[in-house]
């Protein structure tokens, strides 16, 4: 290799390294969780949301922009295998503009019921508040083809003229076992503005 052509190839490598050192909106990071610390807060800001997850916590991403949602789980999870002790938090954002929550509601079941048609509900969609927030929330069951049921709570909220879904899909147990600490995760939810 010529020495012009090297000089080129590392003025581009320090141009790259530099920018992404001065990058003031990282696409995520992790800070202290005012909760305490065995907690730290995740701000995604591809998605645009905040919330406080336990240190022993991670995340993984699911889809490409405007669909992709955040999978929140304990970092011993394996996500790739039901289990009985299966469970996890997901967070999204709905890429339709202009659709009321009620609308939002009809086009999610909508979609789960082409997914899993042995989908059963267990709580209809009502209106309740969720951490100061008015939220339509509900619930349903579905058969995986390993032969464990699946419980999904979703709840849909608008904040910023963004409707969020935040959803608990886990086994009974896992429910049983967890649903506090979901609970408590879930009320720690806030919306971020979007950076990309």
């Amino acid at each position: 290799m010529n020495n012009t052509l090297f000089k080129a190839l590392v003025l581009m490598v320090l141009i790259c390294q530099s920018s992404w050192a001065q990058d003031k909106s990282p696409h995520y990071g992790f800070i202290p969780s005012k909760i305490g610390s065995e907690w730290k807060q995740l701000q995604h800001n591809i998605i645009g949301f905040a919330i406080d997850i336990p240190s022993t916590w991670t995340f993984g991403i699911k889809g490409q922009p405007p669909t992709a949602a955040a999978l929140l789980y304990p970092e011993s999870m394996n996500l790739a295998q039901f289990s009985a002790e299966y469970g996890h938090l997901e967070i999204g954002t709905l890429p339709m503009k202009g659709i009321s929550l009620t609308e939002a509601v009809g086009y999610t079941l909508k979609g789960m019921r082409q997914g899993h048609p042995n989908l059963v509900m267990i709580e209809e969609p009502k209106e309740q508040n969720v951490a100061g927030r008015s939220t339509i929330t509900f619930s349903f069951s579905w058969l995986s083809k390993t032969g464990f049921t699946l419980i999904e709570k979703v709840g849909l909220l608008e904040e910023k003229g963004v409707i969020y879904s935040l959803t608990i899909r886990a086994t009974q147990k896992a429910i049983d076992t967890n649903d506090t600490l979901y609970d408590k995760i879930l009320t720690t939810f806030t919306s971020v503005d979007r950076k990309y």
